[in-house]
């Protein structure tokens, strides 16, 4: 089986603001960033499966929000999914509608007054502020009270962070497992090579352990600050084009 591409990005958005993702993917493709989103998608294959090991692969996840991505069935599921993966979410706000669900707990970047998005987000935002009063049952009540952003932490993003005190935790148990049965050797069966000799391959073991998990501690860095860099080129390149957009007019 061929090995999956990794993507620096996965692109989240609404079929009605591909003429603002396709450009966008086209300079991060000039700035060599690999970009997935579905336009990418081969004939014949299956949405849910590519969708599903894109996102797994991808190393950050931007989501273009606006009043038609809010009411995308396809941006929902994508969003879910990426909580599950623990993946980090970023929403870029083209439009004055504002985050909901999931989204609404992760630092925006709002480009709504630069761009000047076209669409009816007023209208949009006023039909599902009563959609929600009539579901909740609280016509005339306000919106529901925001829960504490403490509920929306997920098991996969805790056990995330446990990890690389788990692995040192297991290799210092390793080391010190080894040298009492190292000590055990020496004092009661007076086996001296047998003794350095596992003493010696329980510090080779020690040392591959540690520079392996630098290693991968490193790369997971190189990672994070790639796919920073690249949404702050996708920032930078939404300014520019609202930028030149309103000198035109």
């Amino acid at each position: 089986m061929a090995r999956r591409k990794r993507y620096d990005v996965f692109v989240s958005y609404s079929h009605k603001d591909a003429a603002i993702v396709k450009p966008l993917v086209q300079v991060l493709s000039i700035a060599k960033r690999r970009v997935f989103w579905d336009e990418i998608i081969e004939p014949g294959q299956e949405w849910n499966a590519e969708i599903e090991a894109a996102l797994a692969a991808s190393d950050a996840i931007v989501i273009m929000w606006c009043c038609d991505s809010a009411a995308s069935d396809w941006v929902t599921r994508e969003i879910a999914t990426a909580r599950t993966l623990a993946k980090p979410l970023t929403p870029i706000r083209l439009c004055a509608y504002p985050l909901r669900g999931v989204v609404l707990y992760f630092q925006a970047i709002n480009l709504s007054k630069s761009l000047h998005h076209n669409c009816d987000c007023a209208n949009k935002e006023a039909q599902a502020q009563k959609e929600r009063e009539r579901a909740q049952g609280r016509v005339g009540w306000g919106p529901m009270p925001m829960p504490p952003s403490a509920r929306m932490r997920s098991a996969p993003m805790r056990s995330a962070r446990m990890r690389p005190h788990s692995r040192w935790a297991s290799l210092t148990l390793a080391l010190v497992v080894g040298l009492v049965l190292a000590g055990y050797f020496i004092y009661k069966l007076d086996y001296w090579r047998m003794a350095v000799g596992a003493l010696l391959v329980l510090l080779l073991v020690g040392i591959l352990s540690f520079a392996l998990s630098v290693l991968l501690d490193r790369r997971t860095a190189l990672r994070k600050r790639r796919a920073a860099n690249t949404i702050a080129l996708i920032e930078e390149a939404l300014r520019s084009k609202a930028g030149a957009k309103k000198q035109q007019e």
